[in-house]
């Protein structure tokens, strides 16, 4: 299957399974798109997941104006801009920082 259809087949499944789950579910909802595409799509687990992953982030976005500058992005400096366009740089330290702090925070509920 090609990347383009691949990316369309799971956000197809996202869009229409995310009602099944709530916010905190969101790893399960992955989970069963990943298995989803394996199956139908006959991809490996690991490119299915890249593309489920890409696929949330183009879903949970679709209400934002935030976005990654994709051309000066490097592997260790991310270029953004916030919801209400201002620029944002993050680099690869800040990120980790981030994402440790995420894991220690209870998860958010759903509003």
């Amino acid at each position: 299957m090609s990347t383009p259809a691949l990316a369309c087949s799971a956000l197809t499944y996202l869009r229409d399974h995310e009602d099944e789950h709530l916010s905190r579910d969101r790893d399960l909802l992955v989970e069963r798109c990943v298995d989803h595409l394996v199956a139908t799509a006959y991809v490996s687990a690991e490119t299915a997941r890249t593309a489920t992953l890409q696929a949330m982030g183009e879903l949970l976005s679709r209400n934002s104006k935030a976005q990654i500058d994709c051309t000066r992005t490097t592997s260790f400096t991310l270029f953004m801009t916030d919801d209400r366009g201002n620029p944002v740089v993050l680099l690869a330290a800040d990120l980790t920082l981030l994402v440790e702090q995420a894991k220690l925070s209870p998860p958010r509920s759903a509003v």
